[in-house]
């Protein structure tokens, strides 16, 4: 039972989606933008992407998140800052598309196998945040790389 939920995760989710977010848009704000900010942009429209899902009866969004919750807005909230950690993925893999496809097949995976209690998902959030921070630190917001070489490679 666990193969088709996790093929699943794969097909309608990282697969449409990746290309397109990391891609194409992330590919064109930072042409002009900084990675942080280009990466809040894309995890904007990303949250704006699942919002219809929340009134479609028998989604994984009516199901098991639920309009109006705290669940409902960890997860839009959560898409903005996971945003950043995709970016500086793609940013640190030279602008693979592979390697988010494969994270967010990760996250995907594990929050369809391993229910977390409220109060794990609060602390999960924190530690997103805190993640997205060290990020910002140590890579820097502008590129959200420190090897150079990559960063001309980028742009």
């Amino acid at each position: 039972m666990i193969l088709p939920i996790l093929l699943f995760c794969l097909v309608f989710g990282p697969l449409p989606e990746e290309p397109g977010w990391r891609g194409y848009g992330l590919d064109g704000l930072q042409a002009h933008h900084s990675a942080w900010f280009s990466s809040l942009v894309v995890g904007l429209v990303w949250a704006l992407w699942h919002l219809p899902l929340f009134f479609i009866s028998g989604t994984w969004q009516v199901e098991s998140i639920g309009l109006g919750t705290q669940r409902f807005w960890l997860f839009l909230f959560s898409l903005l800052f996971e945003s950043v950690i995709y970016t500086w993925i793609v940013n640190n893999t030279r602008r693979s598309i592979l390697a988010p496809i494969l994270y967010h097949f990760a996250t995907n995976s594990l929050g369809e196998l391993f229910a977390l209690s409220p109060r794990a998902e609060v602390i999960n959030f924190a530690l997103l945040i805190l993640a997205v921070i060290l990020v910002l630190i140590i890579w820097g917001p502008k590129k959200l790389l420190r090897d150079r070489a990559l960063a001309y490679q980028l742009h």
